[in-house]
């Protein structure tokens, strides 16, 4: 199999491809690979660059606006990186014991409100740290965008019954977050949804994770959480939405403008799917296939909400209001 590098790489001109035998030699977080699946997206605070997270490396890019420029490389620390790299997801992962699992790299990515700070979350464990099994502990990072230095790693733990993931982060403010953490399972799966939560997560007085390493260490500090919204359980109740019909990758989150409901003012959350570029689903040349859309599902929710999700240990779920459902 070709490697898949592009030969312009070689004379310092890059593009990019989301091929995955994309790469060259050395450690696959090589900025001057070609290798790129973009997973995150946030617009700085000044609006003129765009900063996207990637799981194949895992890098973290910034891109000027208007020209589509890279502007920016923001380096992880070695040990997020894999050394032996291979097209074959499960090829790589049996020859790696340290960085991030094949193709689930820095899956998540916010932006604090007053624009110094990325906070990116890998969508599986570390090698090192467990990889990807049932119950993992993902690591948040946190860096700072003047200087690019990488100044806090913390530990995030999925729910430890089963093989969960988290696909993206959005920042309440500069030390809460909210964490999409989900399942694989619903439409384009040809499963039923089960787990699509998100939960609320404090930094504040968090434990630095930098210098730990494994499962158990990592565990014993992870953040606290509160769920926030059950997606399944809102979709379902909400607008009728079966298990079977709610996409099985919904990876991305983010606020939108404040509205007024009832005379209410209430803001609103985005919460996107990822279709693999699949139109319809199940695929040709499979009969009876379905639209397999990008669909936008917007919650909206009051300060009162945000507080009972930190109130309350025993609070099981908030019930929000689902606004829009676009099947176009």
């Amino acid at each position: 199999m070709p490697s898949g590098a592009p030969k312009l790489n070689n004379s310092h001109t890059f593009y990019f491809t989301g091929r995955s035998d994309g790469f060259g030699s050395g450690l696959s977080t090589n900025s001057s690979d070609a290798r790129f699946d973009p997973e995150s997206v946030r617009l700085s605070r000044d609006g003129k660059s765009i900063f996207v997270s990637d799981e194949y490396g895992p890098y973290i890019y910034r891109f000027d606006r208007e020209s589509g420029v890279r502007t920016g490389v923001f380096n992880l620390p070695d040990n997020f990186a894999v050394d032996h790299l291979d097209p074959v997801g499960d090829v790589e992962i049996t020859a790696n014991s340290l960085g991030r699992v094949a193709n689930k790299g820095m899956e998540g990515l916010a932006i604090t409100p007053d624009g110094s700070t990325l906070v990116g979350i890998m969508q599986s464990a570390l090698a090192q740290d467990g990889g990807d099994n049932d119950g993992q502990v993902l690591r948040i990072v946190m860096i700072d965008i003047e200087s690019g230095a990488v100044t806090h790693q913390y530990a995030y733990q999925t729910d430890t019954d089963k093989k969960y993931t988290a696909s993206d982060i959005v920042a309440v403010n500069d030390h809460v977050f909210l964490v999409d953490e989900r399942d694989g399972k619903g439409f384009g799966d040809g499963s039923e949804a089960k787990f699509k939560k998100l939960f609320l997560i404090d930094l504040a007085g968090a434990t630095d994770v930098t210098n730990l390493s494994g499962h158990d260490d990592l565990a014993a500090h992870a953040v606290s959480k509160r769920l926030f919204l059950n997606v399944v359980t809102a979709l379902k109740s909400g607008l009728g939405v079966t298990g079977f019909d709610i996409p099985a990758k919904l990876e991305g989150i983010a606020f939108g403008e404040d509205v007024l409901i009832g005379g209410v003012a209430k803001h609103t959350l985005f919460v996107a799917n990822d279709n693999d570029f699949l139109p319809v689903y199940p695929a040709p040349p499979a009969a009876n296939g379905k639209p397999n859309p990008n669909q936008f599902f917007v919650f909206a929710f009051t300060d009162a909400n945000l507080q009972a999700a930190f109130g309350d240990a025993a609070h099981a779920e908030l019930t929000l209001e689902p606004q829009i459902f676009d099947k176009k």
